[in-house]
């Protein structure tokens, strides 16, 4: 038998055996491949499962934060320096207070969308309630209080962060809209 007839057998023998390799080569490949998108995928099933639930916790607090504030920073019915005498402005203080422990206990989740203009709001309706608190305005907040309007302003300057966290929740529910 000459050379080029045991490369013509031996050929194809050595094809199918590097051809085998391959196949187990590649299914231990592909193997590792899908271990790892399936990691992936549950590790990020449950950061989306954290962070959604932590969105609901801060919408419905923001939501009363925000119904309550309205209410007793312009209604004449908001009396911290008292607190005996007034429920609604310890009810406030409460939900200022969990608001601000659902931002400060999760800020690693949050995304920075969400966040800064839930801080914001936070922020200036915790600084309308310390106001009263140290006593820079009149405890009763009618239209005839010289300041009312600035304190009409605050309450009104919320709205837009408000939409602004609304709008980057869905965002990071639903992903980005196609407009």
């Amino acid at each position: 038998m000459a050379l080029p007839d045991i490369v013509i057998i031996a050929n194809p023998i050595i094809l199918g055996i590097i051809a085998v390799f391959g196949r187990i080569w590649t299914g231990k490949r592909l193997k590792k491949i899908e271990v790892s998108l399936a990691k992936k995928q549950y590790i990020h099933q449950i950061q989306f499962n954290r962070e959604f639930n932590i969105y609901q916790a801060l919408w419905k607090k923001l939501v009363t934060l925000i119904r309550r504030s309205e209410f007793l920073l312009c209604s004449g019915f908001f009396n911290l320096q008292n607190p005996q005498d007034d429920s609604r402005g310890k009810e406030l203080e409460k939900t200022l207070t969990d608001t601000y422990q659902v931002l400060v206990n999760n800020i690693p989740f949050f995304s920075p969308a969400v966040y800064k203009p839930a801080r914001k709001i936070f922020d200036l309706l915790n600084k309308e309630t310390e106001s009263v608190r140290l006593g820079l305005r009149p405890l009763f907040v009618d239209p005839g209080f010289e300041d009312y309007d600035k304190v009409k302003e605050a309450i009104t300057e919320i709205r837009p962060y408000v939409k602004e966290v609304e709008e980057a929740i869905r965002e990071r529910i639903y992903g980005k809209e196609e407009k």
